[in-house]
């Protein structure tokens, strides 16, 4: 059970950053960025939710990973300034 919350508990956290940034964005993204110009390669916008949903798990399970091995010393306070940048850069972005 602890092997499951070393992986869940990190992955969790991902999206609950994930989505709450979403909530402070929501309303640029409906109204400032369709009007950008956008150069001619620019996904659709359904692969932005599936590419970030797949990021989000990795970081999770990135974590995850180590601290199962227990070789988190110091790298959970790294995992979690860059999961503030994250949500920073989202919300500084849009």
């Amino acid at each position: 059970m602890k092997k499951i919350a070393a992986y869940l508990i990190p992955v969790l956290a991902c999206f609950a950053v994930g989505i709450s940034a979403s909530f402070f964005q929501a309303s640029s993204i409906a109204e400032w960025y369709p009007t950008l110009t956008k150069p001619a390669l620019t996904p659709p916008n359904i692969v932005f939710p599936i590419a970030w949903s797949v990021l989000y798990l990795c970081m999770g399970l990135s974590l995850g990973r180590l601290i199962v091995r227990r070789q988190h010393k110091g790298i959970i306070r790294l995992w979690i300034l860059q999961l503030i940048a994250n949500f920073l850069w989202s919300i500084l972005f849009f």
